[in-house]
């Protein structure tokens, strides 16, 4: 295939230069009339003669050039039908190898199984079946903890959610403290609705933190039970889901205190605003510290499981490989029995034959005729 792809890119780049050198042709073989039967002020023109003699030159270049084309190109076509014709010929005769490959196989399956399989071969394939079914239930098993991980992901997306709009709500406070310290009551609509945005993103923040501790325990509920059984070392911490409880923000309140004590009212309300956002952004930060943990955990833990069916399908692989053994030992010994049967009964029947039949050196010709049929005879039916 290789080849073929390679001599077709040859071809077309080949094909290309050809297809430039016929465009070419025309208009150096018209320049060629022009200065070879001048007209009106081409008489003129200063050294025609060889201007013609250099563009009849260069006509035979693309002449030969062209003719080297058409050649490399038959040249790469008869090469591909070659490649073609051969990769058609591998292409059928791998496909007649996997036919008797096949057919051999179908017929070694059906010559071991018309004798009884061995002990060992019954042990075998018992491990093979039990060994399966583990690898089939720590696949499972990995399944779970894989929908625990996204589950838990989605509860750190919340988290992550609640604390941008802390932020948000941080720099919305330290705005409106810095118009309240600036302006000396001369944006006092600006610096409210600082206050407004602010109280809004504390309280906006609650529902995505309420959110993913909710997450967080229905992901616990999904959590398999089985691997706190199989690993309890890795499981003994995994199970933790916090239950964020952050303050809020009321802005009636703000705009009384705003109202009785004025700029000094603002400066309290920011600076108190100021201390639930750094607690509510501590409580989100630890929480979000415990998703990651348990995220983690989990990767070790299915690490740990993959690692377990890795063992296990190389154990199985090795099984296989030793009931293909017992197989080829069964198939063995039983053509061997059979190929001694026929060693030791052939013989026999040969003997057999002879001493049924009187034969003595004054015998008539017919006697040894006879006796020839006889020897060349069919084995009897118990045979």
């Amino acid at each position: 295939d290789n080849e073929i792809v390679k001599s077709e890119t040859s071809k077309k780049s080949y094909q290309t230069a050809l297809a430039r050198n016929r465009k070419q042709q025309p208009k150096v073989s018209k320049r060629i009339q022009r200065n070879e039967h001048p007209r009106f002020l081409h008489y003129m023109q200063i050294g025609r003669e060889e201007k013609v003699k250099r563009l009849k030159a260069e006509m035979q270049k693309l002449l030969g050039e062209e003719e080297k084309y058409v050649g490399t190109i038959k040249a790469l076509e008869n090469s591909l039908i070659q490649l073609r014709a051969t990769r058609q010929d591998l292409q059928a005769k791998s496909n007649r190898r996997q036919m008797l490959y096949s057919t051999s196989k179908q017929m070694f399956d059906r010559v071991v199984k018309s004798f009884p399989p061995t002990s060992r071969l019954q042990q075998i394939l018992s491990s093979i079946a039990a060994q399966a079914l583990e690898i089939a239930k720590e696949e499972h098993l990995l399944n779970q903890i894989d929908q625990v991980i996204v589950t838990l992901r989605r509860a750190q997306e919340y988290y992550q959610q609640s604390q941008r709009m802390l932020q948000q709500a941080r720099a919305s406070n330290t705005g409106a403290a810095f118009t309240n310290f600036a302006d000396g009551g001369g944006f006092e609509l600006l610096e409210t609705m600082q206050q407004a945005n602010r109280d809004q993103l504390i309280n906006q923040a609650q529902r995505p933190a309420t959110e993913a501790g909710i997450i967080m325990q229905q992901a616990w509920t999904m959590f398999p039970s089985i691997a706190r059984q199989r690993y309890p070392a890795i499981c003994s911490q995994i199970g933790r889901a916090p239950l964020p409880k952050l303050r809020s923000a009321h802005f009636t309140n703000t705009l009384g205190v705003k109202f009785i004590a004025g700029d000094i009212g603002d400066a309290f309300n920011d600076a108190y605003a100021a201390g639930k956002i750094r607690e509510n952004m501590d409580i989100v930060r630890q929480c979000m510290f415990i998703c990651d943990n348990q995220i983690q955990l989990l990767g070790a833990l299915r690490q740990a499981v993959a690692s377990t069916i890795e063992t296990m399908t190389q154990n199985l692989e090795k099984l296989k490989s030793q009931e293909q053994s017992e197989r080829q030992q069964i198939f063995n010994t039983n053509r061997a029995n059979i190929c001694n049967h026929y060693a030791t009964s052939v013989p026999n029947s040969f003997s057999a034959t002879a001493t049924a039949i009187p034969f003595s050196a004054t015998a008539p010709a017919a006697s040894s005729s006879a006796l020839y049929l006889d020897a060349s005879a069919p084995p009897p039916a118990s045979f």
